[in-house]
């Protein structure tokens, strides 16, 4: 079994290569890729993986999307609300964008929404996939 590459496209473009690495088995040995695109895909784009001319092919058992949360923050008056659809997900702060271990856990921020007092502070705020 040789290593394979195909293409994924959005709306007909190739946006990139994805590489697979042979296992050298046929059975219970599996490779997991993950990618992301190399920008956001618009809704209701057509995505394709396909095996390119003189690519080598494999056979794929299982092909998954996996979105990037929408994020909203709503103004309740003193507080805001923090909404994100979709499971799997952590909602984090920080008070400075520079220092990249900066980040906390927002407490209750593994369920939306989130509740927060508003201050008068700087703060910053991301959801990552846990």
């Amino acid at each position: 079994m040789q290593s394979g590459t195909y293409g994924l496209y959005v709306d007909g473009i190739r946006d990139r290569s994805i590489s697979f690495a042979a296992t050298g088995a046929w059975h219970g040995a599996y490779t997991n890729v993950s990618v992301s695109p190399s920008s956001l895909i618009p809704t209701g784009s057509v995505i394709e993986l396909r095996r390119d001319k003189n690519n080598a092919g494999w056979n794929i058992d299982k092909f998954e999307l996996q979105g990037t949360p929408v994020v909203a923050i709503t103004n309740l008056g003193d507080q805001a609300s923090i909404t994100w659809v979709g499971s799997g997900y952590i909602l984090q702060e920080s008070t400075n964008l520079i220092n990249p271990s900066g980040w906390n856990i927002v407490p209750g921020g593994t369920n939306s929404p989130v509740t927060l007092p508003v201050s008068q502070s700087v703060g910053f705020f991301r959801v990552l996939q846990l």
